[in-house]
């Protein structure tokens, strides 16, 4: 009798852990989702709800969804350039460079975004596919990353566009 009390007390929480999760809208592909400001102390990007923030120390940012995610990270010009010159094509060649391992596409412009894709396996084998964009503001240079696995990215870049396209600096 405690076992049968037990089980159904189980399954009671994983149906209201489903529920909940359906209800603040964290399933289904993160493109469906509402429009959600995020922001950082450094920028504002609009993604969708379907997103939440994580821990990364590696990153100035981190946002997941349980279909892809978008992180970046800022770098003062001086650590790779003597000039405050240098441009977003300079940078995006030597992220290009810095990434070879993954066989980055050529440097692209589109949609006002700089930008090269590549793709990667992760520790499952499983192939993802990057979408890394770069932007400046003052004297940072950022590399903005959106991932998805790569049978989905045709799916998600449009929205990659346009998230990259929503970010704003403070």
């Amino acid at each position: 009798m405690k076992r049968i009390k037990f089980i159904s007390i189980a399954i009671s929480l994983l149906l209201v852990l489903v529920l909940l999760m359906s209800s603040c809208g964290l399933t289904g592909p993160a493109y469906e989702g509402k429009s959600k400001d995020f922001e950082t102390d450094d920028l504002k990007i609009t993604l969708t709800n379907r997103f939440f923030e994580s821990e990364n120390e590696e990153r100035d940012f981190f946002f997941l969804s349980t279909t892809c995610g978008a992180t970046g990270f800022k770098e003062h010009y001086s650590t790779m350039f003597e000039s405050k010159n240098a441009t977003i094509a300079d940078y995006a060649s030597l992220m290009r460079q810095a990434n070879s391992q993954m066989n980055p596409s050529e440097i692209k412009v589109e949609e006002g975004l700089t930008y090269v894709e590549c793709t990667g396996n992760d520790n499952d084998g499983e192939e993802w596919t990057y979408f890394l964009t770069f932007l400046r503001n003052g004297d940072y240079f950022w590399t903005v990353q959106f991932h998805c696995m790569t049978e989905e990215y045709e799916e998600f870049k449009p929205y990659f566009f346009e998230w990259a396209n929503s970010i704003s600096f403070k």
